[in-house]
């Protein structure tokens, strides 16, 4: 009985500590936008965020193939539609061992 009452506790205020950082990112975004800006002499972080770090060119050349490309097919081929039907009487259970005579 506690542990639900603590895990039901535990879940409201996750929720509401998610919420509130959900508020607060949004008021701070519709007061500043995503301008570079600064709060008391300090860049703000969170402005930084959106701006690329670096911007790394596509590859012009083609890589190199594998060495082992070539498909190495099975020596014995398996044919399932000649496999004997098994047919199994009621609901009884399959059987399990070896046939008996």
């Amino acid at each position: 009985m506690t542990l639900s009452r603590t895990y039901r506790s535990f879940a409201v205020i996750l929720t509401a500590l998610f919420l509130l950082l959900q508020g607060v990112s949004l008021s701070h975004a519709a007061s500043y936008g995503s301008e570079p800006h600064e709060h008391d002499g300090v860049i703000c972080v969170v402005s930084l965020q959106d701006e690329a770090q670096a911007i790394v060119p596509p590859p012009v050349e083609m890589p190199e193939a594998p060495a082992l490309q070539s498909r190495i097919d099975a020596p014995y081929d398996v044919d399932f539609d000649s496999a004997p039907t098994r047919h199994y009487r009621g609901r009884e259970p399959p059987p399990r061992g070896p046939p008996s005579k």
